[in-house]
């Protein structure tokens, strides 16, 4: 994991965003790390259920760099920063 990627790791397990241990539960070859304790702090609606919690790949890889994500099967949607700009499509 580069520099970058693993401070903001470190960062997600002391806030309890992300547990501690990293395992096999995300996509991908690289270990994810589970939902922390205070996950739904950091979710768009914390008042769901966490039903993702039930599935086996239900973690997060995190990365620092370039990367392009897609979905498989289906559209992703719009993607937006909320730094840079409104809403896009593509």
């Amino acid at each position: 994991m580069r520099p970058l990627a693993e401070s903001i790791a470190g960062w997600l397990v002391d806030v309890g965003v992300l547990g501690k241990d990293p395992s096999d539960c995300a996509l991908g070859n690289e270990p994810g790390y589970p939902a922390g304790p205070n996950f739904r702090s950091a979710i768009a609606d914390p008042d769901r259920d966490g039903g993702f919690l039930t599935l086996w790949t239900n973690g997060v890889e995190v990365s620092a760099g370039r990367l392009v994500f897609h979905p498989g099967a289906g559209e992703l949607g719009a993607v937006s920063c909320p730094r840079c700009s409104p809403a896009r499509s593509s």
